[in-house]
């Protein structure tokens, strides 16, 4: 069903033309604007349809919070090292050297739909308390932490070795918090459409599940960054090196943040913190590469910046649009999977990184720090 939008709406912040928009994104950014809590949604350049609110937005809503604007992987995110060194430094010359890097990482970090770590699974330190959850599902979630963490996940989520202008190597990987977090989001995503039958389900801010949700959706947040930092140790260990002797950039792009005093929510679901002088991470397909930025803080747009290119397509079309033998030729100079199986992360489903980024600079949003071009990807 179309709903009529003004792209001059007060409450719409848009950092692209309203053309420009995939007709379902529209339609679901409309269901959005209609939203009787919503004070603003900014609308960021890497925007498409995702459930009960686009990816690639930020919502700031007045006295509620809803689970499904931030979504069922809490926390996810991006964390990034320059290593200063360089590919000879680290003997990744040669083709066959980033092959040989390539099938450690895939034994080093588990990932995809599988059980998990079994086999490195100390106990994860911070055990899950909710006030709301019951028993049984406290207990599942504590069971899978120790297996998950220090896990990639499957998706778009990645281990990627780049090299930037001055042939310094960087380490970027993209996860989140895996079944703990999933299983925190499915839960009261569930719990508020029971009390909320509407398109956005949502808990008041004073309720005391509102409260439980938000308690709970920090806890996973803090799991997902624990997640990343230690599959990060465990890359970098592969050089000798350690993120405490390094600049680790670890930000996430799905949570929400509670202003008490105002008792509003900003709600992020793939946007990215971009506050003044705060660092942020943009990757593109596995064949563009990162970049790495500066936040300038613009108010306007809420603080914040793309959590990536953004897909192109969904993952079915992208299966069917362009051959294997055109995916395996795109990806030549790159050490990664091309198999079909893998084919819904070829580089035609996402966006052009380079466009989307320079839209941010444009619009004030961030500054480029640095960008990285791809030599070995390891995918979930």
């Amino acid at each position: 069903m179309d709903i009529p939008v003004d792209p001059k709406n007060p409450r719409l912040r848009l950092t692209l033309p309203w053309e420009r928009i995939e007709k379902s994104a529209q339609e679901q950014l409309g269901q959005t604007l209609n939203n009787p809590h919503l004070e603003t949604l900014v609308v960021l350049p890497d925007v498409h349809w995702g459930m009960n609110v686009c990816i690639g937005s930020v919502v700031l809503m007045n006295d509620v919070i809803v689970p499904s604007f931030v979504g069922v992987d809490i926390g996810c995110g991006m964390a990034h090292v320059n290593t200063r060194r360089t590919a000879e430094d680290l003997g990744l010359v040669s083709f066959e050297e980033k092959k040989a890097l390539f099938r450690v990482i895939q034994k080093l970090i588990p990932h995809g739909k599988g059980a998990g770590n079994k086999k490195d699974a100390p106990p994860y330190p911070v055990v899950f308390a909710s006030a709301a959850m019951s028993h049984q599902k406290r207990r599942n979630i504590n069971h899978r932490a120790p297996h998950d963490w220090g896990t990639l996940g499957h998706g778009n989520h990645f281990i990627e070795i780049g090299v930037n202008a001055g042939g310094e190597i960087g380490v970027t990987l993209h996860s989140g918090s895996r079944s703990p977090g999933y299983n925190i989001a499915e839960h009261y995503i569930k719990e508020a459409a029971a009390r909320n039958q509407c398109a956005a389900p949502f808990f008041a801010t004073a309720s005391e599940l509102g409260q439980a949700y938000y308690q709970d959706m920090l806890w996973a947040i803090d799991f997902a960054a624990a997640n990343r930092r230690r599959m990060m140790e465990k890359l970098l260990g592969l050089f000798g090196l350690s993120p405490d002797s390094l600049v680790l950039i670890e930000k996430n792009h799905n949570h929400a943040v509670w202003d008490r005093e105002k008792n509003q929510v900003l709600h992020r679901k793939g946007a990215t913190p971009a506050n003044a002088d705060e660092y942020g991470i943009i990757p593109g397909s596995q064949l563009d590469g990162v970049y790495v930025t500066k936040g300038l803080g613009n108010e306007y747009f809420l603080c914040s910046s793309s959590h990536g290119a953004g897909r192109a397509m969904s993952r079915r079309v992208a299966l069917r649009h362009g051959s294997n033998e055109k995916f395996k030729r795109l990806m030549a100079d790159v050490v990664c999977r091309t198999d079909t199986k893998i084919q819904d992360e070829a580089p035609w489903a996402y966006k052009d990184i380079h466009a989307v980024v320079k839209n941010q600079v444009e619009n004030r949003q961030v500054e480029i720090v640095d960008y990285f071009k791809p030599i070995v990807v390891v995918k979930g």
